[in-house]
């Protein structure tokens, strides 16, 4: 377009400088080549007008065009950078559900840590419990030991005592003496006495 355009702005000075140069010294016949010249150059001029404008009037679409696609993608972009502050928002939401999360998983941690103190707290007054039980019963189980012991050593004691108050050592070997006598004449005293070491 701009090619013929030039073409037809060149054809036209140089007929202009031509006819200038020329224009005393013209036949009828170049005068009428001429002005047919100049008139096949008024009707492309015009031609060439009516493509210039309507090259305008696309031009203008275009621009209209690409006005209406810049509003288009200015009116996605701003949808989608609202839909960006949506997914922040939500984002942000997400983060404070994860913080209140992560509180009530610290609360749960301090209670199970009071618990444990609490089970521990417990364990260790069952093992003082237990530690007195079994004193108390290692104390009872001495005393009774040593209540048994003392008891014994005193019963032996009245025991020797009353042997020795009731029966005196010289009765004694006369008994053993007369019972080994007896035993010369009954055979089952005498197997009595032996198993007994007195013979």
């Amino acid at each position: 377009m701009l090619k013929m355009m030039k073409r037809v702005m060149w054809v036209f000075f140089s007929s202009l400088l031509f006819l200038s140069a020329n224009a005393s010294g013209m036949t009828p016949a170049e005068e009428k080549l001429l002005f047919q010249t100049l008139g096949e150059i008024k009707g492309e001029l015009r031609q060439l007008n009516r493509r210039i404008d309507d090259l305008d009037k696309r031009m203008d679409m275009v621009n209209r065009r690409i006005d209406d696609l810049r509003k288009e993608m200015n009116a996605r972009f701003e949808e989608v950078d609202k839909r960006f502050e949506q997914v922040d928002k939500r984002f942000e939401q997400i983060d404070k559900r994860f913080e209140q999360i992560d509180k009530r998983f610290e609360q749960v941690d301090k209670r199970f840590e009071q618990v444990d103190k609490r089970f521990e707290e417990f364990f260790t007054y069952i093992k003082i419990m237990l530690m007195g039980v079994f004193g108390l019963i290692g104390t009872f189980v001495g005393l009774l030991i040593w209540d048994r012991k003392t008891a014994m050593n005193e019963t032996k004691r009245k025991i020797y005592r009353e042997m020795n108050s009731e029966v005196a050592p010289e009765k004694f070997v006369k008994v053993i003496k007369g019972l080994r006598k007896l035993a010369e004449k009954d055979e089952v005293l005498r197997e009595y006495l032996k198993k007994e070491g007195l013979l």
